[in-house]
C-alpha cells in the first residue's frame, strides 16, 4: 500500500478527541523491576506520538517546574518536533497534529510565566483551575503572595483545588480570553495510566489513584499499564 493510500485509510476515530495521560515517576518502584526513568519516558513517547499523528490531543495535569523527570516538557518537545516534521513535506505532511491541554491547579500554575506560556503557545493550551473554581469563598481564598509562607490553609486549598482539577478534566471547559470569545476545551475521552507515585504525593491520595477513580466514576474508558509498578 503506497503512503497516500495508507494515509487515506488511517483510522480517524480519535481525531479531535482528548486522551488523558496519568504518569508519574517513583525511582524505587521502577528499580525493583529493573527499569529506570528512561524506560518510562520512552513508553510515554511511544504512546503519545501515534495519538498526536491521528489528530488526537493530550491532557496532562503535571507541573511546569524544570526538572529531569518533568513529563510536561517531554510532551511539549514531542509535539513541537511532530509539528516541525509535519511542515517539511512528505507523505504525512497533511496530518493534523494534536496539542497538549495542560490542566494546572492553583498554586501550581503560578510557575507558568507569560514568557513560558508564549514559548509553547503553538503546542499547548493551559487550563487553569483557580481556588474560586474549587468553590472557595473570598474569605477562604489564599492570596498568591502568601503561598510561599505555607500553612494549613494553603495546603488545604491546594489539595482541594487539585482534586477539582482532576474531576473537571472529564467535563467540557473553556479558556477565557480577554476581548475575544472563550476557547472551548474538550473533555477527556479516555485515560491511559502508567507508573505513578505511592509516596510523597501532593494530594489527598496519589494522583494516579485519583485520576483512575474519577475515570471509573464517570465511565470514561480506562487503560491501565501495570508493568511499571508505582500507582
Amino acid at each position: 500500500m503506497n503512503p497516500t493510500t495508507s494515509q487515506r485509510y488511517r483510522s480517524r476515530d480519535i481525531a479531535d478527541r482528548v486522551i488523558g495521560l496519568s504518569i508519574g515517576y517513583q525511582r524505587d518502584n521502577l528499580l525493583a523491576r529493573g527499569l529506570g526513568f528512561e524506560h518510562l519516558r520512552e513508553m510515554l513517547l511511544r504512546l503519545a506520538r501515534p495519538l498526536l499523528r491521528r489528530g488526537a490531543s493530550l491532557a496532562y495535569g503535571g507541573g511546569w517546574k524544570e526538572a529531569e523527570d518533568n513529563f510536561t516538557y517531554e510532551l511539549l518537545r514531542l509535539i513541537s518536533a511532530e509539528q516541525e516534521d509535519n511542515s517539511l513535506g512528505g507523505p504525512d505532511s497533511s496530518l493534523t497534529i494534536g496539542r497538549l491541554y495542560s490542566h494546572a491547579a492553583w498554586p501550581y500554575y503560578l510557575d507558568i510565566t507569560p514568557q513560558l506560556e508564549a514559548r509553547w503557545i503553538n503546542c499547548c493550551r493551559i487550563v487553569r483551575i483557580t481556588q474560586r473554581d474549587a468553590g472557595f469563598t473570598d474569605e477562604e481564598i489564599v492570596p498568591d503572595a502568601d503561598v510561599a509562607s505555607g500553612g494549613p490553609r494553603v495546603h488545604f486549598n491546594r489539595v482541594i483545588t487539585q482534586s477539582v482539577m482532576r474531576r473537571r478534566m472529564l467535563a467540557p471547559m473553556q479558556i477565557e480570553i480577554p476581548e475575544a470569545a472563550p476557547e472551548p476545551v474538550p473533555p477527556v475521552a479516555a485515560r491511559v495510566t502508567l507508573g505513578g507515585k505511592v509516596q510523597d504525593y501532593s494530594g489527598v491520595m496519589p494522583g494516579i489513584f485519583e485520576e483512575t477513580l474519577t475515570a471509573l466514576e464517570k465511565g470514561c474508558p480506562l487503560f491501565l499499564l501495570g508493568g511499571f509498578g508505582g500507582g
